[in-house]
C-alpha cells in the first residue's frame, strides 16, 4: 500500500511540473505575441504547446502551435497559423526561438497531434484564386523540429 502511494505521488508531482513548464511557455508566448500581434491569447485553447525534444523525460524544446494575424490586419480570414519553437537554454530559462517558426498559409487549423516527433496539422487552404475568403481544400501538414537549427520545417 505505502508502495502505491509513493508512485501515486511521484505521479502527480511529475504531473504537476510538466503543467508548471507548459504554463511558463505559455507565459512565454503570451508576452511575445503580444508584440507581435493585436489579438490576446488568454485561454489555453488558442495556444497548443508540446515538448518537441526531451532527454532523460526533461523538455529541451517546446513547440506552440497558434493562430493569428502578425499584422494586426482586419479583414476576415487574415492571418497564419504558426509553429514558435521555446527553447530550454543552459540556465534552465525559456526563449522564444521564433527565427525558427514555421508559417502555415491559413488563418486557422483543423486539428493538431504531435507523435513519434512529428508534429500533423491539417489546415484549411485558400482556393485556386489566392482569396482568403474561400477556404474549400485541406491540407495537411507534418512538421519537425531541427534541434540544431532550432526551428521548425515541413518534413518530406
Amino acid at each position: 500500500m505505502i508502495g502505491k502511494l509513493v508512485i501515486s505521488c511521484g505521479l502527480i508531482i511529475t504531473a504537476l511540473a510538466q503543467a508548471s513548464e507548459y504554463d511558463d511557455v505559455s507565459s512565454i508566448m503570451k508576452k511575445y505575441l503580444s508584440t507581435v500581434t493585436c489579438k490576446e491569447y488568454q485561454d489555453q485553447d488558442s495556444l497548443q504547446g508540446f515538448a518537441a525534444v526531451t532527454y532523460d523525460g526533461k523538455a529541451k524544446a517546446y513547440g506552440v502551435l497558434w493562430s493569428g494575424d502578425k499584422s494586426c490586419g482586419s479583414a476576415d480570414g487574415a492571418g497564419n497559423t504558426y509553429v514558435t519553437p521555446v527553447v530550454v537554454t543552459r540556465e534552465g530559462s525559456l526563449v522564444v526561438a521564433n527565427e525558427g517558426e514555421f508559417k502555415i498559409p491559413s488563418p486557422t487549423y483543423d486539428s493538431a497531434s504531435f507523435k513519434d516527433g512529428l508534429l500533423l496539422v491539417t489546415a484549411p487552404e485558400n482556393d485556386d484564386n489566392g482569396s482568403s475568403c474561400c477556404l474549400s481544400t485541406t491540407t495537411k501538414y507534418t512538421i519537425k523540429y531541427d534541434e540544431n537549427k532550432k526551428k521548425f520545417y515541413q518534413a518530406q
